[in-house]
């Protein structure tokens, strides 16, 4: 049984083959800003976390090499437990082209520069101890020493200077008709002082003609990082990451009907035979602005308790569908619901809250589930509790039922028609709750 979405397979053939997003134009678009700008420079593709960023530039690397391009593929997340990323880069480069006449060469001076900065030459040789010391100890001593200095500082740009001249030979080369493409992912969950050092190596070392670099990045939370980086919220990090990145690129929202039907046929659900599932899933997730990652937890936990009660799970696998929403985007009224601390209209009040619009606008189809979760949450308690809580129904001066409850935004007649509809009373909300539950630390990738 699968309850976890696994990674896409890429055809070298065809690597949007499988891509349920269709996102292949969007790859189409950025090798063509690739090609007519081929001379190099730094490209971001910007999205938030959780919507398939990983997947797709793995794609657009497959399509890159598909079409002649030399390609590099770096994790920086996967190795920002190494000191210095120039030891992580240098070692791609070696990956890359390991037959590459000179690459001996392109080591050799890169590992003098990572000396370099390892040693501290070239960034910090001229902090606040030194200073001080200057005053301390007097001319005499400390000019020997800053020769010494110096000497050290433009014995590193030297190197600086080989170590990029080795590298524009690499890429000349390697890559004859087109660029290199360096595509650096996962940049902003690294910590803050590894994500500024990959940014500064990439600007100040590895930036020479020919090289394409594909910074895949949520912006807001690599800013973060640059703030945590310098200490302080005040600096402007936008302006920041413009210094380093000169086209973004905003990859456009997925269509969440098309990823909703894709997990749907994945986790085959098409067995259980729903009405309106889809309808209220793709509703659901739409309202919210879910990520892909958080849509596949809700089917990952769906499958899961699908699997532990599946005499029941035709009948009530959109109530169980809610209480996974409630419990991923509302989780105090989740557990509330859980621990039974609400009553009866405080309850209808948090739903018509939680409820998107466009959900409240077709309550004639999603009324069932409404109604579900407010009986079976009434049912939960014994006689003597549901006085507490209050009553679903009431009589009315004319005989009928009526509602026992206030409404703010849910159609009065349709909810009625609903809690009147006569319930599977062998079915409690603990159970439900218990299956959605017992798996909840099996995460979703």
């Amino acid at each position: 049984m699968n309850c976890k979405n696994s990674d896409l397979e890429i055809s070298s053939d065809d690597p949007f083959k499988n891509c349920c997003l269709k996102r292949k134009p969007y790859a189409e678009a950025l090798e063509s800003i690739v090609s007519n700008y081929s001379t190099g420079f730094v490209l971001a593709i910007n999205g938030e976390w959780g919507t398939g960023k990983t997947t797709f530039v793995k794609m657009w690397q497959a399509n890159l090499k598909k079409n002649g391009f030399h390609t590099i593929y770096f994790n920086a997340w996967e190795n920002d437990f190494i000191s210095d990323p120039i030891v992580a880069l240098l070692g791609e480069l070696k990956s890359a082209e390991p037959n590459f006449p000179k690459i001996e060469s392109l080591l050799t001076s890169g590992g003098k520069v990572a000396k370099c900065i390892m040693k501290g030459v070239i960034t910090n040789y001229f902090g606040k101890e030194t200073t001080e010391a200057i005053k301390e100890i007097g001319e005499v001593i400390v000019k020997p020493f800053l020769e010494e200095e110096i000497a050290n500082y433009e014995n590193s740009l030297t190197e600086i200077k080989h170590f990029r001249t080795d590298l524009e030979e690499y890429v000349s080369v390697n890559c004859k008709d087109k660029p290199l493409v360096f595509i650096v992912d996962e940049l902003d969950r690294c910590a803050p002082s590894y994500a500024v050092k990959v940014l500064e190596r990439i600007k100040h070392l590895f930036s020479v003609e020919g090289i394409v670099y594909v910074l895949s990045i949520d912006k807001v939370q690599l800013a973060n990082s640059v703030k945590g980086y310098y200490g302080s919220d005040l600096i402007n990090a936008d302006d920041y990451l413009r210094r380093f990145i000169d086209v973004e690129y905003t990859l456009p929202l997925p269509c969440m009907e098309d990823y909703c039907k894709y997990l749907y046929s994945y986790f085959q659900f098409e067995k259980y035979k729903f009405d309106d599932f889809m309808e209220l899933i793709t509703s659901l997730c739409n309202d919210k602005n879910l990520s892909l990652r958080q849509v596949e937890k809700i089917f990952s936990q769906l499958k899961i308790a699908f699997s532990l009660c599946p005499s029941f799970v035709e009948k009530h696998s959109e109530l169980l569908l809610l209480l996974s929403y409630l419990k991923l985007h509302y989780p105090d009224l989740y557990e509330k619901l859980k621990k039974k601390k609400l009553t009866i209209q405080e309850l209808v009040f948090k739903l018509e809250e939680a409820f998107p619009q466009a959900v409240q606008a077709d309550l004639e189809r999603y009324r069932w589930v409404i109604g579900d979760l407010l009986f079976y949450y009434y049912s939960s308690f014994n006689t003597g509790e549901q006085k507490r809580i209050g009553g679903l129904l009431t009589n009315s001066s004319t005989g009928s039922n009526d509602l026992a409850f206030t409404l703010n935004k849910f159609n009065k007649k349709l909810l009625l028609e609903s809690v009147e509809w006569k319930k599977d009373g062998r079915i409690s909300l603990d159970i439900l709750i218990c299956k959605i539950d017992f798996f909840e630390n099996v995460k979703a990738r």
